[in-house]
């Protein structure tokens, strides 16, 4: 079920966090020098000569500066934000399409419709995902994906019609096997803009943070995360409907069995092996089917 590989290159990046300082300044006027006169009567100086006391003005008011938002998880996640909202409405564009080929008893494609299906690739929101989250910020950006890729291999099957000359009845075996497919992404659908909106308001009130190197255990767990996603809607004649609310376990025991060789831990029970190689990032299989 989870023989495919998909690479994953995460680069970490980091956001520095400005602060405008605030600069006050003030004037002081000295008062002038009083005289007194020698002779009994005070001198009185005559309007006339006497000099206008200088206009006092204030001090111009300095305004402060706007402070710089705070850097927040959701600019370190702006590409997987992005990415998701594109691939949400490729996937509502292809699904219309499909509908359109559905008849009471039978099914047919257009072109259209089979070439939307087959231009669907979740690869680019999945490369979009930062490893080195915190955990329930991970789990609802993990969710939302996987609501996509239920989503996307619900619909793929249909390209198997192609094969066929004429309409296909949906009471055979393939006809209703690709109609059952198409009802598995319905419940993700469904869900999806609430789940997306959920990460999305996490992220915006997690503080920015120091993501997790390219070669990491993190970056790890995150390429065998995605990848049991993956093989769950994909794998062993899957095809869709399977939707991650909680983050699979991952524990990290490597051991050698003679009939099938060394693993390096299991992820929810099932066994895997994980390479890092420079170039491609880490390289993951998972032994199910």
């Amino acid at each position: 079920m989870f023989t495919r590989k998909r690479r994953l290159t995460v680069a970490a990046a980091t956001t520095a966090v400005l602060v405008a300082g605030l600069a006050g300044c003030g004037s002081t006027i000295a008062p002038g020098t009083g005289r007194t006169a020698t002779s009994p009567a005070p001198a009185i100086a005559s309007p006339a000569t006497s000099p206008a006391p200088a206009p006092t003005s204030p001090a111009p008011a300095i305004s402060s500066p706007a402070a710089p938002p705070r850097a927040s998880a959701a600019d370190q996640l702006a590409g997987f934000f992005a990415a998701a909202q594109l691939a949400d409405a490729r996937l509502r564009h292809a699904a219309v399409l499909v509908n359109e080929g559905i008849g009471t008893t039978s099914m047919r494609f257009s072109p259209a419709a089979l070439a939307a299906v087959n231009a669907l690739d979740m690869a680019p929101v999945a490369h979009a995902i930062p490893a080195g989250l915190p955990a329930e910020l991970l789990r609802r950006v993990l969710l939302a994906y996987s609501d996509l890729e239920s989503r996307t291999m619900s619909l793929v099957r249909v390209s198997e019609s192609a094969y066929y000359p004429g309409p296909l009845p949906m009471s055979g075996q393939e006809g209703s096997y690709i109609y059952g497919c198409l009802r598995n992404g319905a419940p993700a659908a469904a869900r999806f803009g609430g789940d997306l909106a959920s990460a999305h308001s996490l992220a915006e009130e997690t503080q920015s943070m120091i993501l997790a190197q390219p070669d990491s255990r993190a970056a790890a767990e995150l390429a065998l995360r995605i990848a049991f996603i993956n093989g769950a809607n994909s794998g062993c004649m899957s095809c869709g409907g399977a939707v991650f609310t909680t983050l699979t376990p991952v524990i990290w025991h490597p051991t050698y069995a003679p009939e099938v060789g060394r693993s390096d831990g299991t992820i929810g029970g099932i066994r895997f092996t994980a390479r890092y190689h420079a170039a491609r990032g880490w390289q993951v299989e998972i032994w199910a089917c």
